[in-house]
């Protein structure tokens, strides 16, 4: 009894410290789909990426960083107020915060991609999460490979004779339409 009273009085003076328990979080990267594929040059397409933490404890500090090659825009995520913005011409990073223990992330980033070449292209990203007390680091990344098909490059042009045209004359007017593709 006096050995219980002298803890008690350690502890209630602050002199007792108790150890501190380390939260295991297992954030990993779940799904990861692009949409539509293949894509058109030009046009946009989306990465919807689904974050799961398996874990019971809580992954601290989760961040979920989007690597693309050049040539690709970031135009978005959703939902709206996802915390994400482009952090270089390559790369999208998303602060998703605490996320619970047994609890999912998704998020929706819309790009568009710009082929500098003719014909097919392929477009390979990587998703990558983190956490502060991630314990499972085999699991957090993902990649995907989009085929880019070239879009149409429309033109049209109109040209007109005579020019000038005097009052009352006829006018010619001779459109030409053109797809000189990518």
């Amino acid at each position: 009894m006096n050995r219980l009273l002298r803890v008690c009085r350690r502890w209630a003076a602050g002199l007792l410290l108790l150890p501190s328990l380390a939260l295991a979080a297992d954030p990993q990267i779940a799904e990861f789909v692009d949409s539509p594929d293949p894509a058109v040059a030009g046009g946009t397409y989306t990465y919807r990426i689904r974050v799961d933490n398996d874990a019971v404890d809580a992954a601290l500090n989760t961040r979920l960083t989007v690597t693309v090659p050049r040539g690709a825009s970031y135009v978005g995520t959703t939902p709206a107020g996802a915390n994400c913005a482009a952090t270089s011409a390559t790369q999208v990073a998303c602060d998703l915060g605490t996320l619970g223990g047994s609890k999912t992330d998704v998020r929706i980033i819309t790009m568009t991609w710009r082929v500098t070449i003719p014909g097919l292209d392929t477009i390979d990203a990587t998703a990558v999460v983190s956490a502060d007390n991630n314990v499972n680091v085999d699991n957090d990344a993902q990649s995907q490979r989009t085929t880019i098909v070239p879009g149409a490059n429309l033109s049209l042009t109109m040209t007109d004779s005579p020019d000038p045209v005097a009052t009352g004359a006829n006018v010619t007017y001779v459109l030409t339409a053109a797809n000189p593709g990518l």
